[in-house]
């Protein structure tokens, strides 16, 4: 319906034979339209009225009546949209959904029983649910559809067959076509629906070993097995009795102690490198020549090996002469090799090298490739720029300009002026901001690009950058914003609640003459009881400025029960006015309610019905009274993520939310009388689960511990692993290095943010280097090598304890090598590399993640152990490792209260403030949830 007025619609009315069905206030609009729906279920069949009064803000009315006939009838039969008729699943959980008549109720039927209780079908008439399938077969599934008038026809049958899925396998080592020598580890990585119950090993059909517990390996001695190909295969079985295998070829190649080396026939030599300084784009051509060490000529058709070494990291590249005897190597730098390369040439089999030239890459980068800017015009705006230079020599005189050829309109938009700033110098290794300060005048149009190029000393005219800046210019106006958007509250007869409520600006300039009044929907001021504690002339608002607002309520016993609602008006003489909508629910009962929604990173993406998903299913919340340790409440979401409770006590309450897959998340929630309070909890999804083990080696009372992971790819989220999971660190003598490579991949879909790689420090026993630039942003796909070099600073005690260091994502290792530790004839080491990445999910909330390589060393007897520790988040706290359940405190340390739902630290307190206990590795829970973020007037 919709009604107009000159002076504006104050409210609207309607009616059905006189009684009133619905009220809503115009807000003194014209035209003010509005859609309701209204039930005729409860209405009998028969002649009807249906009136409509409009009222404007002088209080005059208008009224509409029509006359209908009802004729309602039992709704028609649903459609079941999904599944599809004859589909084929390999889970139990099967979602179904459908349309059917609005207002109606939806009972389904699986094998002709009814399961479940009935849905209401909302207004848009869809409805989803959850089944379960009891067995695998076909299964028949129906609807029925009911209101007042009775039960409709059932749905077209839809059937479905389940069909338990074959375990997937793959192998994880040897490597396919791998050589292998003496005692192999052969393992995989399997998994399947309900679990894995063996998994069994074969060379060429010969039974090797038989794992029944993750990580899934054996040991395979080929020493009396004959050199030459072999096929390995696996084969899983599930609990449920399914089998499935992969194969992988390797070759066993036994060889007897090779002898000594005799002196190299030849060696190389270096010529020239050229050029000797590249600054990313420029190929470095390396020149030289095989010598005979007996004549000293060239030798034509001759293998050599380029090293090349960073600062003692080494790259070895095979390659070989021409028929003169000389060679030409052309090394393309990649996106992450910098700094100064010594180049050695020298026999394959040769081990020494020395210096015979050295080339330097100079990168400069610059963390911003373009600019959404919106700007007041006839205001200069900065905008800053990060220059970063890489390894190397550094750049000088780097500095921006503004190139009239390089603009896409062949010249700077007229009206807009650019100020590059000065120039600036960037050492080696460091960064250094730059400020760019843009103006558009009142003559300039309103949208344009502009293109900014980045120079240096050392490469004059040659392009090192560029930056572009889409501009949009507006009008200089105050943008005034309430955090959070309303207030809602309750409370008793007799007593007294106070909200507050922010009001902020961040327009162009300062809002002036702000006042504030408290009034009720008509406008006018509002009873005594409910009063403004704060100014309500503020004044000016300046930009980034916030400024609290307070509102007081007291009722008396005079005030009849019921939810009253007022708004804040707020304006400003250089914007307007807006509102901000207040509820107060004044109460004798004395209760109020919670209402939980759950989400994670799949809430508000597209099911497989191209549906958004609503939020997390079956997630179990536990509330406990802070007042009344006692007085607990379990609650759990169902299909739309969602769980209510509206008979609670008022007071301050702790809950913590837990579902499968899903990291506990805790927080603290106020209950008011009268009023629900809504509860948003974002749960972490374990993308990742790791497995571990401990092994002794070939060399006795020597130990080696291996992390496995098992991480889902296909999730909108980026699902970041630093690999290997762990590097077991062998004997070093003082001075000895070791060497080697982590790899750190994006295997998700989304791009991974604000990454940053944090390597092990230095400390008395080990020295840890590390060769990488690790960009701030990993994309879906992309992989980093971060070449490390470890060297022994001072030997490793077989009698040395561990130290403690408390890091929550390695809590099952850590566990590990502190038993290691108290069993006496153990001596362990333990540390770790660590990147940290965010992102934003599609429902807006902002998540972030961890991936942990260790590198330990555990040497002494009884040091075995293995199990699982459970997904990533959360604290590790997986069954059968270490760390507890994770969260508030987690499985180790002591001194904890034993009160249900009690925690040692307040969620807020970071251990900050905290007495004993709790000081073992089960990690940390989850923080409170926010109070919902601001919102414009409008």
């Amino acid at each position: 319906m919709s009604a107009q007025s000159p002076i504006g619609i104050a409210s609207v009315k309607a009616t059905i034979n006189g009684l009133q069905v619905f009220e809503r206030s115009g807000g003194n609009t014209s035209p003010f339209s509005h859609r309701q729906f209204i039930d005729f279920a409860q209405l009998p069949n028969g002649a009807h009225r249906f009136g409509i009064t409009a009222t404007d803000v002088d209080g005059v009315s208008s009224a509409l009546d029509i006359p209908f006939t009802l004729s309602l009838s039992a709704p028609p039969a649903p459609v079941i949209a999904q599944p599809v008729n004859n589909a084929q699943v390999s889970t139990p959980q099967l979602a179904v959904s459908g349309t059917a008549m609005a207002g109606s109720q939806v009972q389904l039927y699986l094998g002709g029983q009814a399961v479940g209780t009935p849905m209401a079908v909302p207004v848009n008439g869809s409805f989803s649910t959850t089944l379960t399938l009891p067995a695998e077969g076909t299964h028949r599934i129906e609807a029925t559809a009911s209101n007042a008038r009775g039960t409709g026809p059932r749905s077209a049958a839809v059937a479905v067959t389940y069909a338990i899925a074959a375990p997937t396998v793959n192998f994880t080592m040897p490597g396919q076509d791998a050589t292998v020598v003496g005692s192999t580890a052969v393992g995989v990585a399997a998994s399947a629906p309900g679990g894995i119950a063996k998994v069994d090993f074969f060379a060429n059909g010969s039974l090797i070993g038989s794992a029944t517990q993750a990580p899934y390996s054996v040991q395979w001695d080929t020493s009396g097995v004959a050199n030459g190909a072999l096929t390995l295969r696996a084969v899983a079985t599930s609990k449920a009795g399914k089998t499935g295998e992969a194969t992988r070829s390797v070759t066993v190649n036994n060889k007897p102690p090779e002898p000594e080396q005799p002196k190299t026939p030849y060696t190389g030599t270096v010529s020239s490198v050229s050029p000797a300084v590249s600054y990313g784009a420029q190929r470095v051509v390396i020149a030289g020549a095989a010598v005979s060490r007996a004549s000293g000529q060239p030798m034509p058709n001759a293998a050599l090996r380029m090293v090349l070494d960073i600062s003692g990291f080494k790259r070895r590249i095979g390659m070989a002469t021409d028929d003169s005897g000389q060679y030409r190597y052309e090394f393309v730098p990649t996106a992450n090799d910098n700094g100064t390369y010594i180049v050695s040439v020298i026999h394959p089999e040769e081990t020494a090298t020395t210096e015979q030239g050295r080339f330097t890459i100079n990168r400069l980068s610059f963390d911003l490739a373009s600019y959404q800017l919106t700007a007041p015009r006839g205001f200069a705006a900065s905008i800053t720029v990060n220059a970063r230079a890489s390894a190397g020599t550094g750049a000088t005189g780097v500095r921006w300009a503004v190139i009239p050829a390089q603009q896409p309109g062949g010249s700077l938009p007229p009206g807009i002026s650019v100020e590059p700033g000065a120039p600036v110098n960037v050492a080696a290794g460091a960064s250094v901001p730059m400020v760019i300060r843009f103006t558009g005048s009142a003559s300039a149009r309103e949208t344009g690009t502009v293109v900014l190029t980045a120079y240096a000393s050392e490469t004059g005219d040659t392009p090192r950058g560029s930056f572009t800046i889409h501009y949009r210019l507006v009008q200089a106006l105050p943008e005034l914003f309430a955090k959070p958007t309303y207030i809602e509250t309750g409370v008793q007869q007799e007593k007294t609640v106070t909200e507050s409520i922010t009001i902020g600006n961040r327009g162009l300039v300062a809002a002036q003459d702000v006042k504030v009044q408290l009034v009720d929907k008509d406008g006018k001021a509002a009873p005594s009881w409910i009063f403004l504690s704060s100014a309500s002339h503020i004044g000016a608002v300046d930009v980034g400025a916030q400024v609290p607002i307070q509102v007081t309520a007291s009722p008396g016993k005079d005030v009849a029960d019921g939810i009253y609602t007022y708004r804040l008006q707020i304006t400003a003489s250089n914007q307007g006015t807006g509102t901000i909508p207040v509820s107060v629910a004044v109460t004798q009962s004395g209760q109020g309610g919670l209402s939980f929604h759950a989400t994670d990173l799949f809430t508000e993406t597209l099911d497989a019905g191209g549906k958004p998903i609503p939020g997390v299913a079956n997630v179990r919340i536990r509330l406990q009274n802070d007042a009344v340790l006692t007085y607990l409440r379990t609650l759990t979401t169902d299909a739309q993520g969602k769980a209510v409770l509206t008979d609670l006590p008022p007071g301050t309450y702790t809950y913590r939310a837990s579902g499968p897959r899903h990291a506990d998340r805790s927080g603290r929630i106020f209950v008011r009388p009268g009023v629900t309070t809504s509860e948003r909890v974002h749960l972490q999804y374990q993308t990742i689960s790791i497995d571990f083990s401990v092994t002794e080696t070939t060399i006795k009372d020597e130990y080696q511990i291996t992390l496995e992971a098992t991480f889902q790819t296909q999730v909108p989220a980026p699902v970041v692993l630093l690999e290997p999971l762990s590097i077991n660190l062998p004997e070093l003598q003082v001075g000895e290095e070791f060497t080697g490579e982590l790899t750190l991949t994006n295997y998700g879909l989304i791009q991974a943010d604000k990454v940053a790689f944090t390597p092990p420090q230095s400390d008395e026993y080990y020295r840890y280097e590390f060769l990488a630039d690790i960009p701030k942003t990993l994309a879906a796909k992309q992989r980093v090598v971060i070449p490390y070099r470890i060297t022994a600073v001072k030997l490793h005690p077989r009698s040395m304890g561990f130290t403690q260091a408390r890091t929550a994502e390695m809590g099952a290792v850590q566990s590990l090598v502190v038993n290691a530790r108290n069993a006496g004839s153990c001596s362990s080491y333990a540390k770790w590399a660590t990147t940290e990445c965010s992102w934003v999910c599609a429902n807006g909330e902002e998540e972030t993640r961890t991936s942990t390589s260790t590198f330990s060393r555990l040497v002494g007897g009884s040091c075995g152990s293995g199990g699982s520790s459970g997904g990533a988040g959360g604290g590790w706290g997986g069954t059968g490792g270490a760390g507890g359940a994770g969260g508030w405190g987690g499985g180790g340390g002591s001194g904890g209260t034993p009160l249900p739902l009690a925690p040692e630290c307040t969620p807020t307190c970071r251990g900050q403030c905290c007495a004993g206990g709790g000081a073992g590795p089960g990690g940390g829970g989850g923080g409170s949830g926010g109070t919902g973020g601001g919102g414009d007037f409008r």
